[in-house]
């Protein structure tokens, strides 16, 4: 009855859970992130003193706490996009791969789309349809 549910175990938070490298690595990346994002906060709070050293104390730190605001999120956003499967940062390569394949078909008022996993082009000039390629289906 007092047990703990394993959803709610944690690797590594004590419970004798083994901490996989995945986590670690995990962990690491975000301390160093962290670390980053502080040393930007300082070196911003050095240069403002040093530009304008009449600004009242609460909107110095008001604004330094907006910019490491958005340094946070320009690494959450960055971290996101490492955190995609290779097939679909790989996407956009793999269309242009497969238009320079197909030379002489496809002209300036060509328009690509997708629809249920399967690239194509169409021209609008000549009304012709190529399928490009098909993404995988893992």
């Amino acid at each position: 009855m007092g047990d703990i549910p394993d959803n709610s175990v944690q690797p590594g938070a004590g419970n004798g859970e083994p901490v996989t490298a995945e986590v670690l690595a995990q962990r690491q990346a975000e301390e160093a992130i962290r670390r980053e994002t502080e040393r930007r906060a300082d070196e911003i709070v050095r240069k403002m003193a040093e530009n304008k050293p009449d600004l009242p104390d609460g909107k110095t730190e008001q604004a330094v706490r907006e910019i490491a605001g958005q340094e946070r999120d320009r690494a959450a956003i960055t971290e996101r996009e490492a955190a995609l499967p290779e097939g679909v940062l790989r996407e956009p390569q793999r269309v242009r791969e497969a238009v320079r394949k197909l030379p002489g078909k496809i002209c300036c008022r060509s328009d690509f789309s997708r629809w249920s996993g399967i690239w194509s082009a169409t021209c609008r000039k000549r009304n012709h349809r190529w399928r490009l390629i098909q993404e995988d289906k893992r």
